[in-house]
């Protein structure tokens, strides 16, 4: 029946066709998530499996010697920085000993950079002398740790929480957040492990199905853009690991508290670049503060994440990353500040990757295009 269909009416009802499974895609978008992000780590395992079936691996074995073992990392990291976490938060909401510290901590090294700045900037007169009062006076962070937990503690804060309303609005919120996370966690490798199988197959049965004298020109954008776009993201998060681990490393020989959890979330905090290695110092100083006085506490957090970011561009990236993406330094600040104005720091952490996709597809499709226009070619002649 479709065979009598002239082309013009096929090609329109193609598109239809393809109009309506997108709008069905986005708006069952929130369902297909946790396959998009399967099919991303899909082939960022994709290369480490063709590696093993190379060494006399079976598929089957490969796949699941992988699964195995980033079970067993992810397993043992969450697990520390779990703990670390829960007994950091249990010593901030105690009996107040650590926030007071923090807090006499802040102010000693608020005093000290005042004074810095008035030995090199005032006229050499002394200081007056500041009230008792306003030295017991509690910093910014203190005082507002002592609010929200003062409000939890009190009989608004109980009443508050436990209206009908309230109550109710609380409890869907966090269970259907904690189901959602769950069901994530859950369908992410389940759809991953299936996908290791099949993605040879996938990618198949889309080439039968582009047109023949565009299949091989669509295959060779597929291709360079999945393996950049694989490269990159397994690339930046085994740095990120390794990068954390050693962080947590040189803080616990340093005797920095709370090391584990402040070394893993900095690796990953790095990335967001620019902005992520500053977050991870500045909470290391925070807590560095609970343990050292404030110039102890600044170069010993300071000599961690120095060596931190040597590690990462001289030793890490050039072997792990390469120059893999090949963009230019003023394309990457250009690319970072456009992303992170339009999509915020979602934007920020996709960058680089679409910008290295996006100069693929131009290079391989618009440029060619755009030279046929301008020497007055049709684009399927063989010259000018």
């Amino acid at each position: 029946m479709f065979s009598r269909i002239p082309p013009a009416r096929r090609n329109l009802l193609l598109f239809a066709i393809v109009l309506a499974v997108g709008w069905f895609a986005w708006t069952v978008r929130a369902a297909l998530n946790p396959l998009l992000v399967a099919l991303m780590f899909a082939y960022m395992l994709h290369p480490m499996v063709l590696s093993l079936e190379a060494r006399g691996w079976s598929r089957r074995h490969a796949v699941n010697a992988i699964y195995v073992s980033a079970a067993l990392l992810t397993v043992g990291i969450t697990v520390g920085t779990f703990l670390q976490a829960r007994t950091l938060w249990a010593d901030l909401m105690s009996d107040g000993t650590l926030v007071e510290q923090l807090d006499e901590r802040v102010q000693q090294a608020a005093s000290e950079v005042e004074d810095w700045v008035e030995r090199f900037t005032g006229d050499g007169e002394t200081p007056e002398e500041v009230p008792a009062a306003a030295e017991a006076e509690p910093s910014p962070l203190g005082s507002l740790i002592e609010d929200v937990r003062a409000w939890i503690e009190s009989d608004e804060g109980r009443a508050s929480a436990l209206k009908p309303g309230n109550l109710w609005a609380l409890v869907r919120r966090l269970f259907g957040s904690l189901i959602s996370a769950a069901v994530f966690a859950f369908l992410v490798p389940v759809y991953t492990w299936f996908l290791l199988f099949e993605l040879e197959r996938i990618q198949g049965f889309v080439r039968a199905y582009i047109p023949v004298g565009d299949r091989e020109l669509a295959s060779r954008i597929g291709s360079q853009v999945a393996e950049v776009l694989g490269n990159f993201f397994r690339g930046r998060l085994l740095v990120c690991l390794i990068k954390g681990l050693m962080l947590a490393a040189v803080m616990a020989g340093l005797g920095i508290p709370y090391a584990f959890l402040l070394g893993i979330l900095s690796g990953f905090f790095s990335l967001i670049p620019f902005a992520g290695p500053a977050i991870g110092y500045g909470a290391a100083f925070l807590l560095a503060l609970l343990d050292f006085e404030p110039l102890g506490a600044l170069w010993r957090v300071g000599v961690v994440f120095a060596i931190g970011e040597l590690v990462e561009g001289y030793v890490l990236l050039p072997r792990i990353l390469g120059d893999k993406l090949g963009l230019h330094p003023l394309v990457v600040f250009v690319s970072l500040t456009v992303a992170g104005a339009a999509l915020g720091t979602f934007g920020v952490l996709l960058a680089l990757p679409l910008t290295a996709a996006a100069i693929i597809v131009t290079r391989e499709l618009v440029l060619p295009l755009a030279k046929d226009w301008a020497e007055g070619r049709r684009p399927d002649a063989s010259g000018p």
